[in-house]
């Protein structure tokens, strides 16, 4: 089981590192669209929304990244409203995470748990295309390896 984790994870670290250096930057975008989608799916079953909603929240998730994305185009790290939403996203993570999670996940609402997925996962996906390839890589390989420590 562990070899075939492991050659999945190369398999997809390889698509993913080839898509980050050598996609252009539109393709790239629509690839992060389709990573948010994803994500916004599987948060929406992790905090127990039925299918049909969890369907809904993912095409709202996108729907919200696109948005943004094309007010921005061409997106980079000073691209208004990047910025400000960076910032927000750092807020959340510093500000907001420690204290939630000090008082525990268990007593937060849904709707505050699907507010919290999209504030994750939109800006993530834009700052995967606004943000250099080479600071992107260096920020995913701490965190791997922060992870793989951990």
């Amino acid at each position: 089981m562990l070899a075939v984790r492991t050659l999945t994870a190369a398999a997809l670290l390889a698509v993913f590192l080839a898509a980050v250096l050598f996609l252009d930057r539109m393709y790239l975008a629509v690839m992060a669209g389709a990573v948010v989608a994803s994500g916004a799916y599987e948060w929406a079953l992790l905090v127990r929304m039925r299918r049909g909603a969890a369907i809904l929240y993912a095409l709202a998730g996108t729907a919200i990244y696109a948005a943004i994305g094309a007010l921005a185009w061409p997106i980079t790290a000073s691209a208004a409203p990047i910025p400000a939403i960076l910032i927000v996203a750092l807020a959340f993570w510093a500000l907001a995470v420690p204290a939630w999670l000090a008082r525990g996940l268990q007593s937060s609402s849904q709707a505050l748990l699907s507010a919290a997925g999209i504030v994750v996962l939109v800006p993530a996906g834009l700052a995967m295309v606004a943000l250099p390839a080479w600071l992107m890589l260096a920020i995913l390989g701490l965190v791997w390896i922060s992870d793989t420590a951990a």
